[in-house]
Parts: C-alpha cells; sequence; structure tokens
C-alpha cells in the first residue's frame, strides 16, 4: 500500500486515496460495535510524520432529539473508550504495516458536536517523515515556532521540553506535540495523587491555550479557536490541534 498511497508526485492524488483509505477503517469500526449509522466525511491532511484527519457524521433524529432535548450522549460519544481501544489494537498496527512505518504516537479526541453532526480529530506521529515532501512553504516558520514553544515552557516552568515537534498543514492547521515537560520529583508526584495530577494537567491546558494566542496572534495575524489539547501524564506528552481558519473549516464540513 505505501507504493500506492504514499509514493506519488501529487499531493492531491495521496489525499484522495488515503480518503478512500479511511473509509475503509470506518467501515470496520461500524462492523465491531455494529453501528447502524457510521458514514463519515473524512478530512486528511499531511506534513512532515504527521497525519491529521476529521471526521464528521450525521446524527440520526432520535440522536438529534437525545441531545437537544434531554442532553444524552449519542452513542458514538458512548463508545469512545472502547473506539479508542479497538485503534490501538487493530486500526493502528494495521496502518502501520500498510504505510510500511511505524507509527511513533497516536491520539483520536473526544467526539463534538456542530449543526447536527457529530466529528472528532485524530492524529498520527510516525516514526520517520514519510510526508516530508508535502507542504515545504512553512519549514522555516516550524523552527520558529518550535524555538518559542521552548522559549515559553522555560520561562513558565523553569524546565525546558525534551522534544517539540510543530507542523503546519494545509495553510490552516497546526499540530504540536511537546514531549518531556514533567521534571522528575512532578511526574512522581503524579503518580501519587489524581488531585495533582488534575491540577498540572489544567495548567497545561491554560498554557497551551495561552501559547497558542500567542503564536497566532505574532505569525498568522488570527484569533485561535479554543485547541483541542490532550496531556498524556503518563507518557509525558501534550499534543495540540488548533485551526486558525476554524469557523470556515466547519461550515465546509459539516454542510
Amino acid at each position: 500500500m505505501k507504493k500506492h498511497i504514499i509514493n506519488i508526485a501529487s499531493y492531491e492524488e495521496t489525499l484522495h486515496n488515503l480518503e478512500k483509505y479511511h473509509h475503509g477503517l470506518l467501515l470496520e469500526v461500524q462492523e465491531k460495535f455494529k453501528f447502524s449509522n457510521a458514514s463519515a466525511t473524512p478530512f486528511i491532511a499531511l506534513r512532515k510524520n504527521v497525519e491529521l484527519g476529521f471526521l464528521c457524521s450525521p446524527l440520526i433524529a432520535w440522536e438529534q432529539d437525545a441531545v437537544a432535548q434531554y442532553g444524552k450522549k449519542p452513542i458514538f460519544d458512548e463508545y469512545y473508550p472502547l473506539i479508542l481501544d479497538f485503534v490501538r489494537q487493530t486500526t493502528i498496527p494495521k496502518k502501520s504495516c500498510e504505510y510500511a512505518c511505524g507509527i511513533a504516537y497516536f491520539h483520536v479526541f473526544p467526539p463534538m458536536y456542530h449543526k447536527n453532526m457529530i466529528c472528532s480529530f485524530f492524529v498520527n506521529f510516525f516514526e520517520k517523515p514519510i510526508f516530508k515532501s508535502f507542504n515545504l512553504m512553512h519549514s522555516s516558520l516550524e523552527q520558529e515556532i518550535v524555538i518559542q514553544i521552548s522559549a515559553f515552557f522555560r520561562k513558565q516552568n523553569k524546565y525546558g521540553p525534551e522534544k517539540i515537534s510543530v507542523s503546519i498543514l494545509d495553510d490552516q492547521f497546526i499540530v504540536i506535540m511537546v514531549s518531556g515537560l514533567l521534571t522528575p520529583f512532578l511526574k512522581e508526584f503524579i503518580d501519587s495523587s489524581r488531585q495533582v495530577a488534575s491540577v498540572v494537567e489544567e495548567a497545561l491546558f491554560l498554557q497551551t491555550g495561552k501559547l497558542l494566542e500567542e503564536i497566532f496572534g505574532k505569525y498568522f495575524d488570527a484569533e485561535p479557536c479554543e485547541p483541542f489539547v490532550f496531556f498524556d501524564k503518563e507518557n509525558d506528552k501534550v499534543v495540540a490541534i488548533a485551526n486558525y481558519k476554524w469557523k470556515a473549516f466547519l461550515d465546509k464540513m459539516c454542510t
């Protein structure tokens, strides 16, 4: 599959093939959990070692009524932990094999709702930069942002991160992964106290939001949407996704 999907000249053709490929993956989830309505429109963007995906699917009538009237969670929301586990055990190993490259890290964000649609982001960080020939125009800017992120966390926490990854995709998304933010002492403290872990997580969410505001204001002259942020305390990683054309993107995907 790598020869068919990855090793071709056109970015647009690669995206088209990957969108069809992800339709097949979605059908596997539908079959696994016996969902009656799992049709989804995928959006894929690629840069260096990052594959960013966005899926949106219409809620059926009873799910719309449940959310609007009773605040109940649609079935995909209820199944989110099981879907995440299925992706970890089945989809990621399969994709690693078919892309001929291991996936060093992945995350699927919890569902969100917009215009009677259920939506979710996923992001994969591959072990090698298999998409390095795509979207080269922002290489220098990505490096500038890495330097800014490092300086920001050193100032805030008196402790710099071990590794920072920044990717700008399709001239609208920025994907950041920061690894090694916690001091050994704080790691041990978090492991021993759920309350401390919650406080640290909230602090990282706030810091990441502030950081993205600074980045968007300095480099993109735009107001960021509320970012999607995940703190993995076990692996000491923060993953953040933000879009500086968010409203236009949502309206396009959810119509």
